[in-house]
């Protein structure tokens, strides 16, 4: 089974188990924003650092607090699903992080997203102005 698996399930047989179902089967049939859309990552870095209580210096340094971590992992996941991007362009909008880190750090971001309030709120406070169009 695989890491994102594994955390839907054990988010799912915690205490807040129905909410988290109830939030994967609204955000499995919602229709998604089309991928062709122009979006500006900085926008949404923006939305996502203050989201998140961090600074969007902070989230391109090198620092590797669990906060900034976070909001990163945060951040990749929604460059992700919500554009079009490319792992390197996302990871040259985090201060140059290459396509590895990326990769391994949107896949946290999904899993934050499920399991962690602040993650949450910060998918939930993202959006416009950050869509561009």
């Amino acid at each position: 089974m695989t890491d994102i698996a594994d955390a839907i399930i054990a988010a799912i047989e915690g205490p807040r188990g129905p909410e988290i179902a109830a939030l994967i089967v609204k955000r499995a049939t919602e229709t998604p924003r089309p991928v062709e859309e122009p979006v500006d990552l900085g926008g949404l870095l923006r939305s996502v650092a203050s989201s998140m209580g961090v600074t969007t210096d902070e989230m391109r340094s090198e620092r590797r607090t669990r906060k900034i971590t976070d909001a990163r992992a945060v951040f990749a996941h929604l460059a992700r699903m919500g554009t079009s991007a490319s792992y390197a362009v996302i990871g040259r909008g985090l201060g140059g992080q290459d396509h590895s880190t990326i990769v391994t750090s949107a896949r946290r971001g999904s899993r934050l997203v499920l399991t962690n309030d602040l993650a949450d709120a910060a998918v939930r406070n993202t959006g416009p102005p950050w869509w561009v169009g």
